[in-house]
C-alpha cells in the first residue's frame, strides 16, 4: 500500500530540484512563489456563474470563485484561455495572441448599463441563458454583441471614450490593441468571412491607412471593449493579490489561421502547412488541427518579441501560467498540403537549440511562473530541458506508468516535485468517467494504490483518490473542479459525459458548453462539499 510513503517528498528529489532552481533563469519568479507544496483548483470561466451573470461565465465571477477557493484551503485558481475566440466556443481557437474575451465582461458591474434602451429586460433574458445545463453560445453571443454596441453608444454620449485611462491603456497596448481593433472592424463589415475570403483590399496592408480612417467609429468601439476587459480582470488579480491567492492563466501555443495575429504579423507564421499532432496509442492516423506553423527564423531574429508581449500582456493578470503543448517551442508534428506529416526540426540538436533558445528568452522576459503542459510522447532530452530551466511538466497519475518497462505504475512520491499533480485535464474524461470507461485500467490502478476496485467509482475511494492527488511528491496539486464535485452527486449532472469539458479531435456541440451545475452562491454555502475538501490535504 502507498498510502504512508506519498504523504511527503522524498528528500534527495527535493534536494536536487532546489539546486536546479537556484541555477535557473526563474529563480526570482520561483522565490516569490515558493516550493512548498500549493494545492488548487481549475475551473474553464465559461463553466462557472452567479446570480449575476449574464449566459456565460464573466470576468467579476472570478471574485466569489477566489473567496470560495481560499475558504476551503486552496491557493490556486486556475482558468483555460480568456483570448477573444470570435464566434467560437474553443478556448484554444483565438482570433487574437493576447486580447481577452469580451463575451466574458461583466455586464451587471458597468457603470450606466441601465441607460442602455430595455437594459432590465435584456439582462434578465441574458442571466436566464446562465441557468441553463450547457452555454448556448449561439444565443449568448448575438445578445451580448448587441448589448454592448447600445452600451458603447451611452459611453459616448458620457464622453467616457475620453477619460485619460482609456487613452492611457491605448497608448501603452497600441503594439496589439490597433491591429486587433482594426481586424475586428473589417471582419464584421465582411460578415465575418475567413481571412482566405478577403479580397485584396483587406489583405494588402498597405490599405491599412485607408481603413483606418473609414473604420475609426468601429476601432474605438473594439478598443474600449479591451479597455473594459482588462479593468474588470485587474480587479480580479488586485483581489487575488488580497486574497492570497494565485491565478493560473494558460497561454495557448497555437492560434487560428482567421486571427489577427496571421493577418497582421504574418511574418511569425506560415499558413502552406499546419500544425497537428503525431500517430499515437490513441489515435492511429495523428491528429490535423489546421493551425498555422510559425516562422521560427524571424521569430527569433526578432528576440520573440511577439511573444513576449504576450506574456507582458498576460503578467496583469496571472502569478503562474500554463505553457499550453510546450513541446511545441521545441518541435511541431507539421501536415503538409498532401496529408504527409512530420517533425519540424527533426534533428535533436535542432530542436533542443531552439526550445531552449526560445524558452531562455521568454522566462527572462516574465515575472510568471510557467508549468509546461508536457503530456503525450514528448522526448527525453526534451524533458530534461524543461527540468534544466526548472519550468514544471503535468503529471496525470493514471497515464504514468513505466510505459519503457513493465507497463507500471509510478509511485506518487517518486513525481519530479517539479511538477503538478492533476487526476483529469480538460481534454481528458473525468476522473469518475474514466473509471467507468476503462474497468481494466481501473482495476489496475485500484490495486496499485491498494483499494478494493468496484465498477463504479465509489465515494469511499475518490475521495482517498483525491486526497492522494493532493500528497504526491509534486510541489504544485490542482484538479478539475468536476472532480471536486463529484464528491456530492446533487452538485454534478446525472450525465457522465456532461461532465467532460472536451473530446480532442472532435468537432462536437458537446464541447466547450460545460457548465457547473451549482451557482458559486450554492458552492459558497455547500457545507458538506466544503468540509470535504478541506479535508484533502
Amino acid at each position: 500500500m502507498l498510502w504512508g510513503c506519498i504523504t511527503c517528498r522524498p528528500m534527495p528529489l527535493l534536494s536536487r530540484s532546489l539546486r536546479i532552481i537556484q541555477n535557473s533563469p526563474i529563480r526570482k519568479v520561483w522565490n516569490q512563489v515558493d516550493t512548498s507544496p500549493k494545492h488548487g483548483i481549475c475551473v474553464p470561466l465559461f463553466s462557472i456563474h452567479t446570480q449575476n451573470s449574464c449566459g456565460i461565465g464573466e470576468f467579476l465571477d472570478l471574485i466569489p470563485m477566489i473567496d470560495w477557493c481560499t475558504l476551503c484551503g486552496f491557493q490556486i485558481l486556475q482558468i483555460l484561455p480568456i483570448n477573444d475566440t470570435g464566434s467560437c466556443s474553443s478556448p484554444y481557437n483565438s482570433i487574437s495572441s493576447i486580447s481577452l474575451n469580451p463575451l466574458h465582461l461583466s455586464i451587471s458591474a458597468l457603470p450606466y448599463k441601465e441607460e442602455v434602451s430595455s437594459s432590465r429586460k435584456l439582462i434578465q433574458e441574458m442571466q436566464r441563458l446562465s441557468q441553463l445545463s450547457q452555454v448556448n453560445y449561439e444565443k449568448v453571443i448575438p445578445m451580448k454583441r448587441a448589448f454592448f454596441k447600445a452600451y458603447f453608444r451611452v459611453c459616448k454620449s458620457k464622453n467616457l471614450t475620453n477619460h485619460p485611462d482609456f487613452c492611457d491603456f491605448c497608448e501603452r497596448e497600441k503594439y496589439w490593441l490597433h491591429p486587433y481593433a482594426l481586424f475586428c472592424s473589417i471582419r464584421e463589415h465582411l460578415n465575418y468571412l475567413p481571412i482566405n475570403h478577403w479580397s485584396t483590399t483587406y489583405t494588402d496592408l498597405s490599405y491599412i491607412s485607408q481603413h483606418e480612417h473609414t473604420f475609426a467609429k468601429d476601432i474605438e468601439f473594439y478598443s474600449y471593449l479591451q479597455y473594459l476587459c482588462f479593468e474588470q480582470m485587474k480587479q480580479v488579480r488586485k483581489h487575488a493579490d488580497h486574497k492570497g491567492c494565485l491565478i493560473k492563466g494558460d497561454i495557448p501555443i497555437l492560434i487560428s489561421k482567421d486571427s489577427c495575429d496571421v493577418w497582421f504579423y504574418r511574418k511569425y507564421f506560415s499558413s502552406s502547412e499546419s500544425v497537428g499532432s503525431p500517430p499515437d496509442f490513441y489515435n492511429a492516423e495523428g491528429q490535423n488541427w489546421n493551425l498555422p506553423i510559425y516562422n521560427m527564423k524571424t521569430l527569433r531574429q526578432d528576440a520573440y518579441h511577439w511573444w513576449k508581449e504576450r506574456l507582458r500582456y498576460a503578467e496583469n493578470f496571472y502569478s503562474l501560467y500554463r505553457l499550453d503543448h510546450v513541446v511545441g517551442l521545441f518541435r511541431f508534428w507539421v501536415w503538409d498540403e498532401l496529408g504527409r506529416g512530420r517533425f519540424e526540426p527533426q534533428d535533436p540538436k535542432d530542436y533542443l537549440d531552439q526550445g531552449t533558445d526560445i524558452l531562455s528568452h521568454l522566462l527572462k522576459a516574465s515575472s510568471m511562473l510557467p508549468i509546461g503542459e508536457d503530456l503525450g510522447t514528448i522526448p527525453v532530452d526534451v524533458k530534461q530541458a524543461l527540468e534544466s530551466l526548472a519550468v514544471c511538466g503535468t503529471r496525470i497519475p493514471r497515464w504514468e506508468r513505466d510505459w519503457e518497462g513493465n507497463g507500471a505504475y509510478i509511485p506518487f512520491d517518486q513525481y519530479n516535485p517539479l511538477s503538478v499533480t492533476s487526476l483529469s485535464t480538460h481534454d481528458s474524461s473525468t476522473l469518475a468517467l474514466w473509471w467507468q470507461e476503462a474497468p481494466q485500467e481501473a482495476r489496475l490502478f485500484a490495486q496499485f494504490l491498494g483499494m478494493p476496485y468496484t465498477p463504479s467509482l465509489s465515494f469511499h475511494n475518490h475521495k482517498e483518490i483525491l486526497k492522494l492527488s493532493h500528497k504526491t511528491s509534486s510541489i504544485f496539486h490542482i484538479n478539475l473542479i468536476n472532480d471536486y464535485l463529484a464528491l456530492c452527486p446533487d452538485l454534478i449532472s446525472t450525465y457522465p459525459l456532461q461532465e467532460r469539458i472536451n473530446l480532442p479531435g472532435t468537432i462536437s456541440k458537446n464541447n466547450w458548453v460545460y457548465r457547473v451545475k451549482p451557482s458559486i452562491e450554492q458552492l459558497s454555502a455547500h457545507s458538506k462539499l466544503n468540509s470535504l475538501l478541506a479535508s484533502l490535504f
